[in-house]
């Protein structure tokens, strides 16, 4: 099943914290609610995930991950790990240790990074 990248960033969010609120996800995701709205009506409709009232407001959508959604999390967890390593072999444990640092600061900053002036 093709799926695409959005999609596993839900999948993946899900498998870290299932019945995350649609907001949470969107926000998580850098995506604005009705985006998020539209990707998870699709991931419904591929019955990878379902939608459901949280039961303290009314008003918020939880997002809940099916067995397939899982599965699918899952088998490309796998995958990913596998072309991480791939892409890693030729560098040893501190340069690894090194890129990943460069990674997660990247992640955490690329906002500011690429909207200051300077």
């Amino acid at each position: 099943m093709q799926i695409s990248t959005t999609q596993l960033g839900v999948l993946f969010s899900l498998a870290k914290c299932d019945h995350a609120p649609i907001t949470a996800i969107a926000d998580q995701l850098n995506m604005s609610y009705s985006s998020m709205s539209g990707v998870v009506d699709r991931m419904s409709k591929a019955e990878l995930v379902r939608r459901e009232k949280n039961r303290n407001d009314a008003r918020v959508q939880n997002v809940i991950l099916l067995p397939k959604g899982k599965a699918l999390c899952e088998q490309s967890n796998l995958n990913v790990r596998n072309i991480n390593r791939a892409l890693l072999c030729e560098f040893s444990i501190e340069e690894q240790e090194i890129i990943a640092r460069f990674l997660v600061h990247v992640a955490k900053n690329a906002e500011e990074i690429v909207c200051n002036d300077n």
